[in-house]
């Protein structure tokens, strides 16, 4: 029966080629996740404040009709 006989050169490409590729993957693997939880708390923080606009907004032209005081107007006129 004949022996595979790699050269030493070989083993060390080997060795070293898998080590980059399962270092290069855990790194990505970290920074994937680094990011996509800083994204989703950015997300959170951008859909809270559009959604408190909106609301700010909806209130004020909902004022103009049915004579509700908006949060800035109320407080600009009330004399305490």
């Amino acid at each position: 029966m004949k022996k595979n006989k790699w050269s030493l050169f070989t083993k060390f490409a080997l060795g070293i080629s898998f080590m980059v590729i399962f270092f290069g993957l855990l790194n990505a693997l970290i920074v994937r996740n680094s990011v996509s939880s800083s994204l989703n708390n950015e997300f959170e923080r951008r859909g809270y404040f559009i959604s408190r606009a909106l609301a700010e907004q909806s209130v004020a032209y909902m004022g103009k009709f049915w004579r509700i005081p908006s949060a800035s107007g109320y407080h600009k006129n009330y004399s305490g």
